[in-house]
């Protein structure tokens, strides 16, 4: 009754999410959820870019802070592990709803037309310093703020440097669908599960042979 009532059934994104929680519960334990669901919606229509950092989390609640945090899989040093900035699950679910009602994902990678230019390239076992070289020539400025997606519960901003500098940490292949983007969506980056990396642009940008191979070890 809650669902229909704040009108979740209308939002994809809500109506993924209810339908995995409240798979096989009966309406009594269904109850609880559907009032979480109606104050997540209505946070969500008072949420924007300019609101969104008071939704910023601390690392150590951040559902996959292993990535950045372990030996075992990345340890970032202190002062770029204050960069990397997680979101709660409210700000999550705004990000994960703004690229559906844009239909950036309607077809795989982008949709038809959505950008004028699409470049790809494939992750193999051995080419991870070509995939930092192709994300380091996309024409970004190092310094531009970025939001990181995977679900909708799931998400952070942060610089694009550090996408390029980390993006094997950021991104796991098979489990992992990311999209990169800012709020002006002229471009946007898909980590594909399936280890293709899209790039798709409305900007005109030249790939050079330049590369600064010390820029990885004196970034800040």
């Amino acid at each position: 009754m809650y669902l229909r009532q704040a009108g979740l059934t209308r939002n994809p994104t809500f109506s993924y999410l209810y339908s995995v929680r409240c798979w096989g519960q009966d309406e009594a334990s269904k109850a609880p959820l559907e009032r979480k669901y109606s104050r997540w919606l209505q946070a969500l229509k008072k949420m924007d870019f300019k609101t969104i950092d008071r939704h910023i989390i601390p690392m150590d609640d951040f559902s996959i802070k292993w990535r950045f945090t372990e030996e075992k899989y990345d340890m970032l040093p202190d002062e770029h592990l204050q960069e990397i900035k997680p979101f709660d699950s409210e700000a999550s679910l705004f990000l994960h709803d703004f690229i559906m009602k844009t239909t950036l994902h309607d077809q795989i990678p982008f949709k038809k037309n959505f950008f004028k230019t699409i470049d790809t390239i494939y992750r193999t076992d051995d080419n991870e310093p070509e995939i930092k070289k192709w994300l380091y020539h996309r024409g970004l400025s190092f310094d531009k703020t970025v939001y990181l997606t995977w679900d909708p519960q799931t998400s952070l901003k942060t610089k694009w440097k550090y996408v390029v500098k980390y993006w094997d940490s950021f991104f796991y292949s098979s489990s992992d669908d990311l999209t990169v983007f800012d709020e002006s969506l002229n471009w946007a980056l898909l980590f594909a599960h399936h280890d293709d990396l899209y790039w798709g642009t409305n900007k005109k940008y030249e790939t050079t042979t330049e590369f600064n191979e010390d820029w990885f070890y004196e970034i800040r």
